[in-house]
């Protein structure tokens, strides 16, 4: 009956990647056991399914897979329907099942791991059937199902009316609804897909995807090893967020046209206090874009809206929104529970008195505006004394009467009040929300406004119910948990985007980015051109101390060239300290709005390449610029010291786990040995000393294809010594002089590692700046080793 199935995995702990995060009795338990069986429903594609040739595949295969090699257990599937598979994992016959649902009855002999995927359950209907946005649509349908699985109670409980026809396979609820003997048959999201497009089913369509706990995949475990639960929770939690997307995009559907619902998971108590109350009053701002406001046509938008509409959609419920204009009267009617709820609100102690608060949903800082031509204001209290709108009865007035009672408030009703009142002078500040003032400004084309400062506030909106009602509160919580990031991504693009700068293309990035790339090139040649006038005087200069003979013409004409030289090196410093700014101010600019741009939903495949390309051209300027900046400052000597204690061990550590991730990718080791009685504590200066280190550790992952890379530390004679070794290619010794020369690049690294030639050049300057020495050594095939050596005090 069952066919065998043998993930092999590397069962030392050392292989394992989380291996360092299990506990000593955990890896005890590992070694003690010498394999893992796990059952599972082998014509359940493609959640699992039975290979042709021998073997499974499938979603939770790939899963089973991955957890065991992180785990580094040895797992061995057997395959069974699913009844079967069930059976004999309550039975203890096995050791566990995968693609489980957590439910009390089984908790009575399985554990369950959390959740390492979900997935949807869909509804599939004949075309022409009505739409079906809600499982309650289905309350006169037929709908067939596959017999002893969690979807049963969900329907029963979704649409109690139903009649429900339980089969034992989905192709046969298929062949039912085709035969015109159901009206609708529901599954999981993979499994009803596959079976549609592996038949071929004509005449049939996905109508309906429905999220519930129900769709999250556990695996289930006798409860006689809770130590093997805590091994696979751990490896779950190590599974990175591309590997799941790997797995995904492999097996589940991209789904258009379909209707979704979310269960928030309620209990019966909930839904009975929801069927007692289906009408809730809603007070909400009309004047307060883009979380909140009312258009002209009357409707209400705004972030606040969008949530509002998808929770009444999921909870079955109408939110009546209060007519009122004013938000001080709205506020009122909070307090006398006139109205139920306020959709955006910041929770402050004062409102806790007559409101209760689910957690914050949407987040924006509160800033300072000022007209144009305001200093920076650094922090509040440097308008003590002075006037400062604040909008009445918003949490920013409760805010700072109560930390800045210093500052002279001026209540204003709304945020185009508070604008008025800096134009009129009456207030020499406004405090608010940045996107509902930056809206205003935006929509009037105002540029006598502007961001002068920050504070340490944000508004972190909740949902606000009035606190005789606490299941509400529980209710929304639930609710907008259920709401996956994606859709509050979307929330958030659709409100706050690009739409509302004027005139802004993807024609105008190219142009801009094409002006930006000019100026730099003339940059990078007018550089040459100075590096080439000082080696041009040092050449003269030698020339001198050869020709005795022509002492004193050639003295004055080094005199000449020593002094263009110097011209033109106060003249290339300026123009770097221009070019910082002028090219840094629009290629910042250029890649501001590219990644706004990249954000809104409407752009094709196409347009989002672009935008992509743009980001990483402008990211590859920005740090190049960066890389000629300061080698520039190291020869002209104006590379200072910047003198600190620091932890020397947890300096090493903390770039060892920078790179880690990176070696173990490429399949290299990356380890750290420190000298016997190496002192904790030393004084140098940790930032050049940790871009040096950087540099070095770049260039041996970057550069070594097998193998290991050492970082070896010592301390002697207050000289930290730091030695990288990698197992690299190598370089050949007639190369090595030029390795650290600037824009120079040699062995592997030319015409390959697409850098600058800088990163060594600046790293031997900073160790030379730290009075201290950058070296090499190499050969071809032998692998390189670059050892840093820079005075270091040890601290007591």
């Amino acid at each position: 009956l069952a066919a065998l199935f043998v993930l092999a995995t590397a069962a030392g702990a050392e292989d394992a990647a989380i291996a360092s995060g299990l506990t000593a009795g955990e890896r005890a338990w590992i070694a003690a056991h010498g394999e893992v069986v796990i059952a599972l429903d082998d014509g359940n594609p493609p959640l699992n399914e039975r290979q042709p040739g021998g073997g499974f595949a499938g979603i939770s295969v790939d899963y089973v897979q991955l957890i065991a090699a992180k785990a580094g257990l040895h797992v061995r599937l057997v395959g069974a329907t699913w009844n079967e598979a069930l059976r004999r994992a309550l039975a203890h016959e096995v050791d566990g099942i995968m693609s489980a649902k957590n439910t009390a009855e089984r908790r009575a002999h399985l554990d369950f791991s959390v959740p390492y995927t979900e997935t949807a359950l869909a509804v599939a209907t004949r075309r022409g059937f009505p739409a079906v946005a809600r499982l309650a649509d289905l309350a006169q349908a037929r709908i067939a199902l596959v017999r002893g699985t969690v979807r049963t109670p969900i329907l029963r409980q979704q649409c109690p009316t139903a009649t429900l026809i339980e089969v034992d396979t989905v192709q046969e609820a298929v062949g039912l609804v085709s035969a015109e003997r159901a009206d609708a048959f529901f599954d999981e999201l993979p499994v009803v897909q596959h079976v549609l497009d592996r038949n071929l089913v004509g005449g049939l369509r996905i109508a309906l995807l429905f999220f519930s706990e129900a769709g999250r995949q556990h695996l289930g475990i006798r409860n006689d090893w809770p130590e093997l639960v805590a091994i696979i929770d751990k490896a779950i939690a190590a599974i990175t967020p591309a590997e799941h997307r790997a797995i995904r995009m492999r097996w589940l559907p991209q789904i258009e046209g379909a209707a979704v619902q979310r269960d928030p998971g309620l209990d019966d108590g909930e839904r009975a206090w929801l069927a007692g109350h289906p009408l809730v009053r809603v007070a909400v701002d009309k004047d307060w874009a883009p979380i909140e406001w009312r258009a002209e046509d009357g409707a209400m938008q705004g972030m606040a809206s969008d949530y509002l509409e998808r929770i009444g959609t999921m909870l079955g419920i109408r939110f009546e929104i209060d007519d009122e204009p004013s938000w001080q009267v709205q506020f009122g009617k909070l307090r006398t529970r006139q109205t139920d709820m306020a959709a955006c609100l910041v929770d402050t102690p004062q409102r806790r008195e007559f409101l209760a608060f689910t957690a914050p949903y949407i987040a924006f800082p509160i800033v300072i505006f000022a007209k144009d031509g305001t200093g920076y204001i650094h922090e509040l209290g440097d308008l003590a004394g002075r006037t400062v709108a604040v909008q009445q009865d918003y949490a920013e007035e409760e805010l700072l009467r109560h930390d800045h009672p210093e500052l002279d408030l001026l209540r204003v009703e709304s945020t185009r009040a508070g604008i008025q009142a800096l134009h009129s002078g009456r207030a020499a500040a406004f405090v608010t929300c940045l996107p509902t003032a930056s809206q205003r400004l935006l929509e009037t084309g105002d540029q006598g406004v502007r961001v002068v400062g920050e504070t340490p506030y944000s508004y972190r909106l909740s949902m606000a119910v009035r606190s005789d009602w606490p299941e509400l509160r529980g209710i929304l919580a639930k609710a907008l948990a259920a709401i996956p990031p994606e859709e509050r991504d979307a929330i958030r693009n659709r409100w706050v985007h690009l739409t509302w700068q004027p005139g802004f293309s993807l024609r105008s990035l190219w142009q801009a980015a094409a002006a930006a790339s000019a100026v730099l090139a003339l940059f990078l040649l007018w550089n040459q051109r100075l590096r080439r006038e000082v080696r041009r005087r040092r050449l003269v200069e030698d020339s001198l101390r050869a020709n005795q003979q022509h002492l004193e013409a050639a003295r004055l004409e080094a005199e000449r060239l020593s002094r263009q030289a110097e011209a033109a090196n106060r003249t290339k410093s300026e123009f770097l300290a221009s070019m910082s700014h002028e090219i840094r101010t629009p290629l910042n600019a250029v890649l501001g709005y590219a990644q706004m741009l990249g954000r809104d939903p409407a752009l094709s495949a196409a347009q989002r390449g672009a935008v992509a390309t743009i980001n990483r051209s402008g990211e590859h300027l920005l740090a190049l610029i960066t890389d000629i900046l300061e080698m520039s400052r190291i020869e002209a000597g104006r590379s200072t010291c910047d003198v600190e204690d620091f932890d020397l061990p947890a300096l090493v550590e903390d770039l060892r786990s920078l790179f880690l991730l990176r070696a173990r990718d490429k399949g290299l080791a990356l380890t750290v040995a420190f000298a016997p009685g190496l002192p904790r504590y030393l004084r140098s200066d940790q930032r050049k000393l940790r871009q040096i280190l950087v540099n070095l550790l770049a260039n041996a992952v970057k550069f070594t294809v097998t193998g290991a890379i050492a970082i070896v530390v010592e301390h002697a004679a207050g000289q930290l010594r730091v030695a990288v070794r990698d197992s690299g290619p190598g370089i050949a010794p007639d190369e090595l002089a030029g390795l650290f020369q600037p824009f120079v690049q040699v062995g592997p690294a030319r015409g390959r590692a697409g850098g600058s030639g800088l990163g060594l050049a600046i790293s031997r300057g900073f160790a030379r700046t730290l009075g201290g020495e950058l070296s090499a050594t190499s050969g071809v095939g032998q692998g390189s080793t670059f050892t840093v050596t820079v005075p270091a005090a040890v601290v007591d």
